[in-house]
């Protein structure tokens, strides 16, 4: 945690001890900081919201709640433009300000406003529900700790991610054909190439990786593939071991994940006899094999698994190390295709490559640490992950007085929105028409058609109309005459038997 995040923890219980050393003490020993620093970061916080300059055209509160709301429609994939900025400072607080203004402020809020989500969250994954599946989660684990002690080093997280070449830009990948003279080029953009199962221990170390590629098996239990791999590095402490294997579709099953358990298991055993591990994971069905966890615990490795719904928020692997191996992967990629495309050759495994290339750099003692660390799953505090998800789902610490002028801001936005849209079409006329190829239409005969077409579906729902209606008529007769023969029946059945109906009578 860094020391300004346990500034507001310090400010709370500042008068519950009875120096400001106590109290710093107690804080610094809770939050993972230092003492010293704790205070220095006490004593330049700004307990105002933030210090802005004379000169400022918004107040700090102000500025916040701009940054607040330009943030909430970028998550949402919906950024602000600059025209809609600038309307919504003159709007809502009567200042104007320029175009120019707009861009040094986005320059200037740029690490805050940089937040987008690729895909918009599930309901289930954003809902109230998360919160209570991780508060019965930190229960559990503490209860668990209560009677199991584990060092950083016994403590893992395993996750999976893809080897996909993805990016705003459209790469290409030259494959080489060899019954033909020329490479053929074609896309792959979005295209996954394999999985990476990675499992990291709390110290900081990498225990071994999984490549999960794709083959070609069909029927049987074998297939030939062509394989590139780079030279193992000389070995030091700092290397880890990297396995490969192969399935039908490159993506890791409950009987891959059996195999990858037991290695662990067994490769635990061998490097630390007699401790046992813990290992954090996604709550997934093919985790979660009864076989799996058995085998797992007799050997002395305890699988948990983390709330559901929750892994993009408390997962350590999802926070900086596969975030920065996925970045370094793909800029890699596309200057390895590019450099093969400008020299004539075959980048069938720069992707691979790249892979293997940006797993050694992201991979590294201080990211994975401090992910676990900054997400409070080791050493555990249950207070930074509650903290955390309530952050993560829009539940943080109450802030009235921006929260409410930001929703106000926000409704501004919507407000203006609805406005353009009403006033385009207040000016717009839509039709439909029938036109003829290379013909010029004036926009009366486009008008002129459109109303015979009006006046056609008219004409024509007129006539359905009618037909419905003759319908509806003939329907009610035949309803009529059928309980006109049941009364007749009933008239003309005999009164002794009940049974017979008078001949000659309409039955």
């Amino acid at each position: 945690m860094k020391p300004i995040e346990a500034v507001p923890r310090f400010q709370e219980v500042l008068s519950d001890y009875p120096t400001l050393d106590k109290a710093a003490f107690a804080v610094a020993a809770e939050s993972n900081v230092g003492k010293e620093t704790l205070k220095r970061a006490y004593h330049r916080h700004r307990t105002d919201a933030g210090h802005v300059h004379g000169n400022s055209t918004l107040t700090a509160q102000q500025d916040a709640t701009l940054v607040g709301v330009v943030q909430a429609f970028s998550i949402n994939n919906l950024p602000m433009s600059t025209r809609q900025i600038a309307d919504l400072v003159q709007t809502h607080w009567r200042k104007g300000v320029s175009l120019d203004w707009v861009q040094r402020w986005v320059g200037a809020h740029r690490r805050l406003l940089s937040l987008r989500a690729c895909t918009a969250l599930a309901d289930k994954r954003a809902g109230p529900q998360v919160v209570c599946d991780v508060q019965a989660f930190c229960g559990e684990l503490e209860l668990f700790l209560t009677e199991h002690s584990f060092l950083p080093d016994a403590v893992f997280n395993y996750d999976e991610t893809r080897v996909v070449q993805r990016g705003g830009r459209l790469t290409t990948h030259r494959v080489e054909a060899v019954f033909k003279d020329r490479d053929n080029a074609v896309s792959t953009r979005h295209n996954t190439l394999a999985s990476l199962l990675t499992f990291v221990a709390a110290s900081g170390t990498v225990f071994f990786s999984v490549y999960e590629l794709k083959a070609k098996f069909g029927d049987g239990t074998s297939a030939t593939f062509n394989f590139s791999m780079e030279k193992a590095p000389t070995t030091t402490r700092s290397a880890w071991p990297r396995f490969f294997c192969w399935n039908d579709t490159g993506y890791l099953n409950a009987v891959t994940f059996r195999s990858v358990v037991d290695h662990f298991a067994a490769e635990w055993t061998v490097r630390n006899p007699g401790r046992q591990a813990l290992l954090f994971g996604d709550r997934l069905g093919r985790h979660m094999q009864v076989a799996t966890i058995q085998a797992a615990l007799n050997k002395g490795c305890f699988l948990f698994y983390l709330p559901p719904n929750s892994s993009h928020i408390n997962q350590p692997l999802d926070e900086a190390p596969f975030a920065n191996q996925k970045s370094i992967t793909v800029s890699r990629s596309e200057q390895g295709n590019m450099d093969a495309v400008l020299t004539g050759t075959s980048a069938r495994d720069t992707l691979l490559h790249c892979a293997y290339w940006a797993e050694r750099h992201s991979s590294t003692p201080a990211a994975i640490k401090g992910a676990f660390l900054r997400l409070g799953l080791w050493p555990f505090n249950s207070a930074v992950m509650l903290a955390r998800t309530s952050l993560a789902l829009g539940r943080g610490p109450p802030c009235e007085s921006i929260h409410g002028d930001a929703r106000d801001a926000a409704a501004v936005v919507i407000r203006q929105a609805t406005e353009r849209v009403a006033d385009v079409n207040k000016r717009a006329v839509r039709g439909k028409a029938v036109v003829e190829r290379n013909i010029l239409q004036s926009p009366q005969s486009l008008l002129d058609m459109d109303a015979a077409e009006k006046a056609a579906q008219a004409r024509r729902a007129a006539v359905r109309a009618r037909a419905a209606a003759e319908m509806e008529a003939k329907r009610a007769a035949r309803e009529v005459h059928a309980a006109e023969k049941v009364v007749a029946r009933a008239n003309n059945t005999c009164r002794v038997c009940r049974t017979r109906v008078r001949r000659g009578g309409e039955s």
